[in-house]
């Protein structure tokens, strides 16, 4: 009988189970980078747009900073160790720090970049959760991928879905 100190049975296979907690861990790690660069953002923007996009930076980490607690919890729930240090962000992101100097327009392109290779990430995850049939990790990640393209819409990109 299981407890609720026990983590959650995903597959008995830990190797693959291990896989998907590795893959949401570089979820985890790409999201908080872009919460990191939304609130950069938000503090830097300047130029014309500037209150459109500061208040759009500004809903972007907000609902990013829900999703890092969401993952953060589903990894915890898989039974491992969600990432919490910036080295750990920094090795497994694949989004590129931005450059302090960027105007508006390079800022909003960078973070428009950094939602599309999050979605990328999510989907090598999603591959992995459905392999397993971990139906639970699946709506996450779907619901992230809606979050990351939303977002890029906002940001005035065109979705490609690759």
């Amino acid at each position: 009988m299981a407890t609720l100190t026990q983590p959650l049975a995903v597959q008995e296979n830990c190797a693959t189970r291990a896989d998907l907690a590795h893959a949401l861990n570089q979820v985890l790690s790409d999201t908080f980078t872009l919460y990191l660069m939304s609130r950069n953002f938000h503090w830097n923007i300047a130029g014309p747009r500037h209150q459109t996009l500061h208040r759009l930076f500004e809903e972007h980490y907000r609902e990013l900073s829900e999703a890092l607690d969401e993952i953060a919890a589903r990894i915890r729930a898989m039974g491992s160790r969600a990432a919490a240090t910036y080295s750990e962000y920094q090795s497994l992101s694949t989004i590129a720090e931005a450059n302090p100097a960027m105007d508006a327009a390079a800022m909003v392109c960078h973070a428009g970049v950094g939602h599309h290779q999050t979605v990328k990430a999510i989907r090598a995850a999603l591959v992995l959760a459905h392999a397993l049939r971990d139906v639970t990790t699946e709506d996450l990640l779907s619901e992230l991928i809606g979050l990351h393209e939303k977002c890029a819409r906002e940001l005035g990109g065109t979705f490609v879905a690759n």
